[in-house]
């Protein structure tokens, strides 16, 4: 199963073997790019259109009382918009690039609202206490609930680690920047969250054609210049007609290729229609 929209680097090898046993490759979603993409040694009818793989979490309709008891397990403000931004599990140093160009142009007044920013560094505990230092320097303090704020008010942030809980910060964001790795953008699209996708600085071969595909249906945006992130946020995220129209496209882009939350479904169709044909072999 590719995990990425480009599968050239998961099927490269394919062999030809006519005897081989019952077999399917999976790809992500019946796309004309991503089937390019495909060893031609794999014949069409070997292929399964899986979806992202995702955690259950990812997968769920959250009621509004599941959102609020969310904000309060989390300790988010009840007032505000919340924007997450991760890079990965081991979490990019650009995000420390992000964070710096949202302090200028909060300085600026350059945001709608006052936005809370959940800044997930992931396994970078180096990252995290970096940012936090920084925070402090520019005068946000630590409230009693754990998230960074002036005392005059003002966009806010919360700092965090490797969390389990990353669902719940998607669930309550109305929108996510990261990297276009295929899991935090299966999970994005599996809750409809609109995206900002990096590119400030290239992107990872293997990573481009998720990045092409979701921007070129109107799922997400790319960034390859920061000085566009203050407008991208106000444009897509929080100004509720762009947050919506991209939600709407997110929506019809899943309807159209492949739903990421259809996973576990079609790997467990998958593996019993595979168990069928080698009863007959």
């Amino acid at each position: 199963v590719a995990t990425d929209m480009d599968s050239e680097i998961y099927s490269f090898e394919w062999p030809v073997d006519e005897e081989l046993p019952p077999h399917r490759f999976g790809v992500f979603c019946d796309h004309q790019e991503v089937l390019s993409q495909v060893n031609v040694a794999i014949p069409l009818s070997k292929l399964v259109f899986t979806g992202g793989f995702v955690k259950e979490e990812f997968t769920r309709c959250y009621s509004e009382e599941d959102l609020r008891s969310f904000r309060k397990d989390l300790s988010l403000p009840c007032d505000r918009d919340v924007i997450s931004l991760m890079m990965g599990s081991l979490g990019g140093r650009q995000i420390g690039d992000y964070v710096l160009k949202i302090l200028e142009a909060a300085d600026k007044g350059a945001f709608l609202g006052e936005p809370h920013f959940v800044i997930l560094c992931g396994k970078n505990t180096s990252l995290e206490q970096k940012l936090k230092k920084v925070l402090e320097r520019r005068g946000y303090k630590k409230n009693r609930i754990g998230f960074f704020e002036r005392p005059f008010g003002g966009i806010s942030f919360s700092i965090l680690g490797y969390t389990d809980q990353v669902y719940k910060y998607y669930a309550l964001s109305r929108g996510l920047i990261t990297k276009p790795g295929g899991g935090s953008v299966h999970e994005a699209l599996a809750l409809n969250l609109p995206l900002i996708i990096d590119k400030v600085n290239g992107q990872l071969p293997c990573e481009q054609l998720t990045s092409k595909i979701v921007s070129e249906h109107g799922a997400g945006v790319v960034i390859d210049d920061l000085k566009n992130l203050p407008f991208l946020i106000n444009t897509h995220f929080i100004d509720s007609n762009g947050n919506n129209e991209m939600r709407d496209r997110v929506s019809r882009f899943k309807s159209e290729q492949s739903d990421p939350c259809l996973f576990s479904q079609k790997i467990g169709d998958t593996v019993e229609t595979l168990f069928l044909e080698s009863t007959r072999c």
